[in-house]
Parts: C-alpha cells; structure tokens; sequence
C-alpha cells in the first residue's frame, strides 16, 4: 500500500518514477551484522581511552600492592664467642673481709706444706673460729683500711670511665645470661643519687613492725587499707617529708650530672 502511494504522489508532484525491489529479511540481518562487526572496535577503542584517561591512578595503586613483599622477620644476631668471653670494662674488685685476710695469711704460712686448698682452708677456718677477739682486732682494722681503699679507687673509676663502655658490658652481660640462662648483674654507680621513696613507702615502713599477720602479703593488705581510710590530714607528714627528700634528691642529681660533664 505504501508503495502505491508513494507511485501517484510522485505522480502529482512531477518526480521521477522510483522503481524499488522487495528486500528479503535475510538480507536485513546481513546488514545489520556488517555494520555491527564495523561498529565494534570503534566502540572498543573508545572504551579503552576512556579507561586510560579516568583510572591511572587504581591501576598504580594495585601495581603497588601486587609488587609489595611480605616483610621478611629479623634474624637475632647470636653473640660471638669473643663478645661473651671479653669483659669490655670492669670496676675494682671488693675489698677483702678479715676472715678472708686471715685466710690468706694462712695459706701463705702453708705454702710449704703439702696440703690441697680445701684441706688449708678447713683448717683455716676452724683456727679463726678459735682466735679471740683481741687477735681478730688487727685483721678487722687492716679490712676496714681495705674499705676505706676501695670507696676511694671505686670513686675515681667511676668519675673517670667511660659510660658508652659501660653501657656495652651491660649489654655483653644481658647476652651471657640469655645464653646461660644465669641471673644478671649488671654495673650500676653506687655513687649517683637514689630516688627518695613516696610518703605511702614511709608510712608502709613505720607500720610493719606493728602489723601482726601471717605474711608479708597480708600485711601489704592491711597496710594499704589504713592508708586509702586516712584523710589528707594525716598523710600530710609522711608527703611533706617525701617533698623534702624529693627536693634533695633534685639538687643532689644535678650535682652528680655536673661532675659527670665536667
């Protein structure tokens, strides 16, 4: 019908005659799948400049995460046998005592004798046990004289040595008793000054002898309850010492830090 129509206006209007062919649908969907394959990689590329020019940054983002290692867990550097062994420094030894001093002179006196040490010292011991208090007395005074020697070369080690070194036997010290699974004891200045203890410490202190229970814990319990029911008031002495000594203890640290830098 379409057709006839469009053949009469032609007609009217003076065109020319156009005369069309039925097409099939076999050819539609032919057409339809060319132009489609042509369609297709323009689509594509257009697709793929669109996805270049909006995600840079997620495509730098999951590059970063797949190249990201684990991290590798640290190896514990083992101490070699020369870091265990070697003391890096160490301070003068004790000062003998007057049972050791009389041992020593013993042993000496027995030097020509064939005895084994442990047969000397026995011996030894048992003579000191016998000697009075007046052939003690000399042996005591040359042991409080040994005291005396030892305050003064400890002082001076200490005011002299170097404190990065002593740091590094503390730590050689660590590894012997990581190693050993021995206890530790590490160089600590006996002269620097020791923080003062708080006002509870005080109080804790004054009342343990008058504190009856069956242990140190129970005690610890009860004490500690007296301490929380008390008012400012009665804490106020056992604070105002503790600020005292806090106060010494701020002067007396600033001289020994002073010395050290002098």
């Amino acid at each position: 019908m379409l057709r006839v129509q469009t053949f009469f206006s032609r007609l009217a209007i003076g065109r020319p005659l156009l005369v069309t062919r039925p097409v099939s649908y076999a050819a539609v969907v032919a057409k339809n799948a060319t132009l489609a394959a042509v369609a297709k990689p323009a689509r594509a590329e257009a697709s793929k400049k669109k996805k270049t020019a909006s995600g840079p940054k997620k495509t730098v983002k999951k590059t970063k995460a797949l190249e990201k290692k684990p991290k590798e867990k640290a190896v514990k550097k083992q101490p070699t046998k020369k870091e265990l062994t070697e003391t890096i420094v160490s301070p003068p030894t004790g000062p003998p005592s007057a049972y050791n001093l009389f041992v020593k002179a013993h042993h000496a006196k027995s030097a020509g004798q064939h005895q084994s040490i442990s047969e000397v010292s026995r011996e030894a011991s048992a003579l000191w046990k016998a000697l009075s208090d007046a052939d003690k007395h000399s042996f005591e005074q040359e042991s409080q004289q040994a005291r005396k020697n030892h305050e003064r070369d400890l002082r001076q080690w200490w005011n002299t040595v170097d404190r990065k070194k002593v740091q590094l036997e503390n730590m050689r010290r660590r590894r012997v008793s990581q190693e050993k699974g021995t206890s530790v004891s590490l160089l600590k200045d006996p002269f620097k000054p020791k923080r003062p203890v708080t006002g509870y410490t005080l109080f804790f202190v004054e009342k343990v002898p008058s504190v009856s229970a069956d242990s140190v814990a129970e005690k610890a319990k009860i004490i500690s309850a007296e301490w929380h029911s008390m008012s400012d008031e009665q804490k106020a002495p056992y604070q105002k010492k503790y600020k005292t000594m806090a106060e010494k203890y701020q002067k007396d640290l600033a001289a020994y830090n002073a010395s050290l830098n002098a």
